[in-house]
């Protein structure tokens, strides 16, 4: 690693991803909500470890076998910065819950809020989605549950919106 790499890097990123299955079931599920700004297919994950700090020596452990299986719980709006509405898929699933307190612990990873909620991020941007009137029970069966199929690191990106 050259020394220039080394001064960039402003800390570790680490992330899962749905089975192509999953992710159909989500697409299907945006449209028949008419979600605004819905996102693709390619960026849909979950996050696991956004740490300004670095992790060293750590390995992700790419295609997980079997997969983690987590059950959709709830449709949530997190504010963003720039002042929008963000549409959540919040995930029940203890296994990411220990993963993420594993890497924290081994790896000296830190995290910037106060409790880690795994979801999948269905829009950046959803307008004025009232994610509280809608009744979750009627989507359980298109989404059944969400397979979770491989696991990710890259350098943290602070202006991973851009991209």
């Amino acid at each position: 690693m050259l020394l220039k790499e080394i001064t960039e890097t402003k800390g570790s990123y680490v992330g899962v991803t749905p089975s192509k299955q999953s992710k159909d079931n989500i697409k299907k599920l945006l449209k028949e909500l008419k979600v605004e700004n819905p996102i693709s297919r390619d960026k849909m994950h979950t996050t696991l470890i956004y740490s300004r700090k670095c992790i060293n020596n750590f390995s992700p452990k790419g295609k997980l076998d079997p997969p983690i299986i987590a059950k959709p719980k709830s449709f949530k709006i997190f504010h963003t910065k720039e002042e929008k509405n963000a549409l959540v898929l919040e995930l029940d699933c203890q296994e990411l819950h220990d993963r993420h307190n594993f890497i924290m612990d081994k790896y000296g990873a830190t995290y910037d809020y106060p409790e880690y909620i795994p979801h999948i991020t269905l829009s950046y941007d959803c307008g004025d989605f009232d994610a509280a009137s809608v009744d979750f029970s009627k989507y359980v069966d298109t989404l059944k549950e969400i397979e979770i199929v491989d696991e990710y690191y890259e350098d943290l990106k602070l202006d991973w919106k851009s991209s």
